[in-house]
């Protein structure tokens, strides 16, 4: 049993929950809190996960205090720390994303999860390393595509350290039940890879976006 403080950078919508995750504000490392409830699919976290002790929920860009059970054994996603589900969360603070920008360099890397596409193959996802990055990108486009089953789904293209990305599947809820075209020249992302392939394809996805 250990407790950790971090800011909470994602709250996005994951198997019916919540995958939250942000900065160890110790370390300034990546953290992903997953439950330990094992019958909870992907170990995502319900609201209620997420309570403060005076009744009130943690929200993004909240420093929190989480009591912890130790890291989940994940070769794919290293930066997960499993929770104690019974326990309240203790608030810090609210910040802004400038004031976590002050403190917090956004991450640099020549490749998002190493290539330029919109996932990573089986054969090389081992090599990846990591998880989660939040970087700065320019002529962010969101906007809703229609699926093999006829669901409509949030999708982003942006540019990156001078390469286009395209086709980023959106979990962020306060972005993508908007079916209207949004444009940006300047974002800030946080994105992720899942614990497990989808067709052989471990597909990224924008967790978070601040404008």
């Amino acid at each position: 049993m250990g407790k950790i403080r971090l800011i909470i950078m994602t709250k996005s919508s994951k198997f019916g929950g919540y995958c939250v995750a942000g900065i160890n504000t110790e370390t300034g490392e990546w953290v992903r809190l997953v439950s330990d409830d094992e019958n909870a699919v992907g170990r995502s976290l319900t609201l209620q996960d997420m309570e403060y002790k005076e009744g009130k929920y943690c929200n993004i860009l909240d420093e929190v205090e989480v009591i912890t059970k130790g890291n989940e054994s994940c070769n794919l996603q290293p930066e997960n720390i499993i929770i104690d589900t019974s326990k309240y969360w203790k608030k810090i603070q609210s910040l802004t994303i400038n004031d976590v920008l002050e403190e917090y360099d956004t991450d640099q890397v020549q490749y998002i999860f190493g290539n330029r596409y919109a996932y990573v193959s089986e054969e090389v996802i081992d090599e990846v390393g990591y998880s989660l990055v939040w970087i700065a990108v320019e002529n962010l486009e969101i906007h809703t595509e229609v699926n093999d089953s006829g669901k409509h789904k949030a999708k982003a293209s942006f540019t990156y350290n001078g390469i286009d990305y395209e086709h980023i599947s959106v979990t962020d809820p306060q972005i993508y039940g908007n079916e209207e075209i949004q444009n940006y020249e300047e974002a800030i992302l946080i994105l992720s890879l899942p614990a497990g392939p989808y067709n052989g394809k471990y597909y990224k996805f924008i967790a978070k976006v601040f404008i």
